[in-house]
């Protein structure tokens, strides 16, 4: 990959490109809650002996991953969220994945976290 982050993005985050002046086509965490996210997520960099908890800076180049509909990967759910197994899950505008409440859903939880109180990483499944 050769585009690198505009901003903090952990592995697991919902991403989209962005144009920035600084770095022009870049990577960005998804900052439409509630709207269509494009499958892509950032992945951790194993690869550098990094963790899947260890953030890309701004600047960093960003492993990404497309999903199709089936696929699963390690995603986020922010405090104040209660999921359980089987729910959709929609953009929170900030990379990280919420309970569905309105628009298009596009994601499904695979475990049951119950009441998140800190950043959570679930099992979700493209639809």
């Amino acid at each position: 990959n050769t585009l690198v982050a505009v901003e903090a993005i952990t592995p697991g985050m919902l991403i989209e490109l962005h144009n920035d002046g600084t770095y022009g086509l870049c990577w960005g965490v998804h900052d439409s809650a509630d709207q269509p996210a494009a499958k892509a997520v950032a992945l951790d960099q194993i690869e550098l002996n990094k963790l899947v908890s260890d953030a890309y800076s701004a600047g960093d180049l960003v492993k990404a991953g497309y999903f199709l509909s089936g696929e699963r990967f390690w995603g986020l759910i922010p405090p104040g969220q209660n999921i359980t197994q089987g729910d959709l899950l929609q953009s929170n505008g900030d990379g990280k994945l919420k309970a569905f409440s309105a628009g298009p859903g596009g994601f499904v939880a695979c475990s049951s976290p119950g009441s998140v109180t800190v950043d959570t990483r679930i099992w979700v499944e493209v639809l």
